[in-house]
This record gives structure tokens, C-alpha cells and sequence, in this order.
């Protein structure tokens, strides 16, 4: 059965100057975040002695194979302060450690302007727009604040909040949207039009079951980057894939091999 909670909702606008009164820049409004809770897994990791098996500390782009908790959760916002993890999540306090969520909604931008975006938790979270990861929180850690400032256009885009729980003692996950003004508010060079994603397809850039980038793809990414047209973007966020054959742990090991291939390749070019 659907459970509905409410954490509460921060509501703010912030005016920079008196020009910004001109105009009422509305803060996004996000529909209901919708989709499961999972169980983190274990994995191994090095250690100087060794090896040893603990639970992964951030998630991956195999999080759809977890073992699923909760089939259907939904949260209107998440207002949930820092709190002993013996306590619970609130709504589903028999989860404690070790899980996460994976959730999916839609923002409503009512004006062109630039926005902040929030995230506040222990321990790990990322939230993406239109496919764009826009804030990445990830990691074990403890209560930490990961911002950025980006501008929409007025419109309706796809939203995904992932967090998750990894160790005791404590908890605690705060999403906060809201307006700060104009495009010119935001600290980039140009006005940014819309969020942009960039699909590349992994049998055009890798062999079969291999992570060394073919010479084409290699041509391929440095034509990108010259689109970029001598302006350094802030963030590049970088997804590797697999096909569905073989084991979730060597799909997951092969992912992050070419992803940090492209990655190497991209700071060869940063000169």
C-alpha cells in the first residue's frame, strides 16, 4: 500500500536588488516524488591488508538491480533534519541503515529565471533534471550541503532525487528549490536556454565487452568539446553503460571503466 508523508516545504525568495522587484520570480514547483526504496549492497573493497566486504557508499547505474524494499514510496517534499538512524526514516522507521531511494518527479518553472537547488543530507544524494545531474551529493559522509544555480525556462521538466543511508548513527536529508531571481542572477557567462543531456551510444564508442574508446570515438569526443566553443562548462557529468548480459558486478565495473576513460580523455583536453 502507498504511503504519503510530508516532512514539510521550504518557501523562499531572495532579492538580490531592487530591479528584481519588477518582476515575481516563483519559486519551482515539484510534483510528489514517486518510486521505490532499495537495499544498498556489499561490495569488496581494497584496504592495505587486503580486501573487505562493506556496503557501497554512493549508488551506481545499477541501482535498478537492488533487492527492492518498498515497491511504491511517494514524498511530497523532504524537510528531514539530522536524527539518530536507530530512530528510523520517518514513515518507514523499520529501515535503518542500508537503503536508499530512487525517486522520480516533475518541476513546474512558471518564469524564466535562475534557480537554486539544495541538497542537505547523510548521507549521499544527487538530483538531476532532464536527465542533467545538477547537484551530486554523493558519498558516506555526514550532514553536507551541495548547491548549485542553474536557469530554466519557463516550462515542465523530469526531476529524480536519489538518496541514500549507508552507516549509523545519523540521518537526515533536506531538498530545498527555490528562485533567486533573474537569468542574470546566476553565476555562468551566458543565459542558459535549457538543460541539455548528450546520449552517446556505447557499441559506437567500445567493443563488445571492452573499455579501451575506439580511434573514431576518440575523433568523435574531441569535436565535442570543440562545440564547446572555447567556453568551459561548469559540471560535465559522465554515465557509462553496459548491455544487459553478463553479472551486475562486472556490467557495474565495466560502466565506471569507460566512463573514466572518456574522463581521461576530456582532461587531456582541458589545455
Amino acid at each position: 500500500m502507498k504511503r504519503i508523508f510530508a516532512f514539510g516545504l521550504i518557501i523562499s525568495n531572495i532579492f538580490l536588488s531592487s530591479d528584481l522587484f519588477a518582476q515575481d520570480y516563483s519559486d519551482p514547483i515539484f510534483s510528489p516524488f514517486e518510486g521505490k526504496m532499495y537495499k544498498l549492497p556489499l561490495i569488496k573493497q581494497k584496504t592495505k591488508h587486503g580486501t573487505k566486504v562493506s556496503v557501497q557508499e554512493y549508488f551506481s547505474d545499477t541501482v535498478f538491480s537492488y533487492r527492492v524494499l518498498e515497491e511504491e514510496v511517494e514524498f511530497e517534499t523532504f524537510l528531514v533534519a539530522e536524527q539518530d538512524s536507530r530512530d528510523g526514516f520517518p514513515g518507514y522507521e523499520q529501515y535503518k541503515t542500508k537503503f536508499g531511494f530512487v525517486l522520480e518527479s516533475s518541476v513546474t518553472i512558471k518564469a524564466t529565471a535562475c534557480f537554486e537547488l539544495s541538497l542537505n543530507s547523510d548521507d549521499g544524494s544527487r538530483l538531476w533534471i532532464d536527465d542533467a545531474l545538477v547537484v551530486n551529493n554523493d558519498g558516506s559522509h555526514g550532514m553536507k550541503v551541495k548547491k548549485d544555480s542553474i536557469v530554466l525556462n519557463q516550462g515542465t521538466y523530469g526531476a529524480q532525487l536519489w538518496y541514500f543511508q549507508g552507516y549509523p548513527v545519523k540521518m537526515g536529508f533536506i531538498f530545498d528549490a527555490r528562485a533567486v531571481g533573474p537569468p542574470s542572477a546566476c553565476p555562468v557567462e551566458d543565459e542558459i536556454t535549457a538543460l541539455k543531456s548528450l546520449v552517446l551510444e556505447s557499441n559506437f564508442f567500445f567493443e563488445v565487452n571492452e573499455s579501451a574508446l575506439r580511434p573514431e570515438a576518440e575523433k568523435e569526443i574531441e569535436q565535442i568539446i570543440l562545440g564547446f566553443g572555447g567556453k568551459n562548462p561548469k559540471t560535465i557529468s559522465v554515465i557509462g553503460h553496459t548491455d544487459a548480459k553478463g553479472s551486475a558486478d562486472h556490467n557495474q565495473k565495466l560502466s565506471l571503466l569507460r566512463a573514466n576513460n572518456i574522463i581521461d580523455l576530456l582532461r587531456t583536453q582541458e589545455a
